[in-house]
């Protein structure tokens, strides 16, 4: 009786981070079994009770506890009547005694200052004076605000600041040129958030399972929808599809399926950057070593990262790595390639449509295979060599 006790908690506990995707691939099979028909936007998902009753477990387990939402208010409302940063600390310095001692625990002793720095730039529509705030995430968070409001998605912060082949953060372009379709860009768990704001429909958020994101993302609709004004852009995008096949040679370690499923990996579109006349697109998120003495599980799928540049003289891959079961992965540069790259189809706007097909041969013996990757899927974000990273201010923290 303890262990069977011990293990449905543990089950539960593994259920509260992946009932989503029971709910998307378990309890909802039918919308799993044509995947090439699925559309972009976020999938139904079952809700805790559905999946509590199935297990039969109280639907509360699956709830993590977080705080009550906030009063929502109007950030139109706070933005028109803001005059100064000091008056606004001022203005909001009476906190309750509890979060005030929580507050000076974590050494966090400019806390409204920051909060009002952020109303400052928000009116200003000036994402330097997000410059002196404390805390990173805080002052990305400023010049995210400051772009929405502003209608820039160019001046959206980087997901990671000085990594462009990432693209800037994918909410703030969706949310600041007002395009929900972009939202499909946006990570699983904030997609329904993000097409809330972006379409300034609250009713969105309904499709959210659990309680304490649904409550953030209807006060965040609530708070957003009067500042976000201006017509809302209706495109269309491509509904991802790839391919991955690989073969191994006589004599090479087996390939594990044929054929892998690359949708996953561009279900949330690509980033397309320029750099003077070359154009390039990172498919895939590359090992920081890089180097080939990796080995994947022999339980994972094959799989494939590259980087192309497309160029005056055509298309090429400038890195790659196959990762294959039981066998070293193979990099680019290092491994002998002969793979060549074929771009059918490569819109250089944000929504655009980009496919690709790569094929060629890797390796060598004993580690040499076929392989062809037929890729469709969107531009998530178009980053151009002008642009420059969100500057972090000397002397700042790194993080808080």
């Amino acid at each position: 009786m303890v262990v069977c006790t011990q293990v449905r908690m543990q089950l539960v506990t593994l259920l509260r981070f992946r009932v989503l995707c029971l709910g998307a691939c378990v309890f909802l099979p039918l919308g799993c079994k044509d995947k090439e028909n699925l559309p972009p936007p976020t999938p139904p998902v079952t809700s805790p009770s559905t999946v509590a009753s199935v297990l039969h477990v109280d639907a509360a387990t699956f709830e993590l506890s977080v705080d009550p939402s906030a009063p929502a208010g109007d950030l139109k409302a706070d933005v028109a009547a803001f005059t100064t940063v000091e008056a606004c600390v001022q203005k909001r310095a009476q906190l309750d005694p509890l979060v005030a001692d929580a507050l000076e625990s974590i050494g966090y002793e400019t806390f409204l200052f920051d909060a009002c720095r952020t109303l400052d730039a928000v009116k200003a529509k000036d994402p330097k004076r997000c410059a002196p705030i404390e805390s990173t995430f805080l002052q990305k968070r400023c010049e995210r605000d400051v772009a929405i409001v502003a209608g820039n998605e160019n001046a959206c912060p980087f997901e990671i600041p000085t990594r462009h082949e990432y693209g800037r953060e994918p909410l703030c372009v969706a949310v600041a040129s007002r395009t929900p379709s972009l939202c499909a860009g946006v990570s699983f768990i904030d997609r329904s958030r993000c097409e809330a704001l972006a379409s300034g429909t609250a009713s969105v958020c309904a499709r959210i399972p659990f309680a304490g994101p649904r409550a953030r993302c209807q006060r965040e609709a609530a708070r957003w929808n009067a500042i976000l004004d201006g017509p809302r852009k209706t495109i269309a995008i491509a509904t991802p599809k790839g391919k991955l096949h690989v073969s191994a040679f006589e004599g090479s370690a087996g390939a594990g399926a044929p054929e892998a499923d690359l949708v996953p990996l561009l279900s949330r579109g690509l980033v397309v950057r320029q750099n003077g006349d070359q154009t390039r697109i990172t498919i895939g998120m590359f090992r920081e070593s890089g180097a080939s003495a990796f080995a994947p599980s022999p339980t994972t799928s094959t799989s494939f990262n590259a980087e192309l540049v497309i160029g005056p003289k055509g298309a090429e891959i400038k890195r790659g790595e196959l990762g294959v079961p039981n066998s070293v992965t193979l990099a680019i540069p290092g491994a002998p390639s002969s793979l060549r790259v074929v771009i059918t189809k490569l819109e250089r706007n944000r929504g655009g449509e980009i496919q690709v097909a790569i094929e060629g041969e890797i390796g060598a013996a004993p580690r040499k295979y076929r392989l062809r990757a037929d890729i469709t899927t969107f531009v998530r974000d178009y980053v151009s060599d002008s642009d420059a990273p969100a500057a972090i201010p000397s002397g700042a923290p790194s993080a808080r």
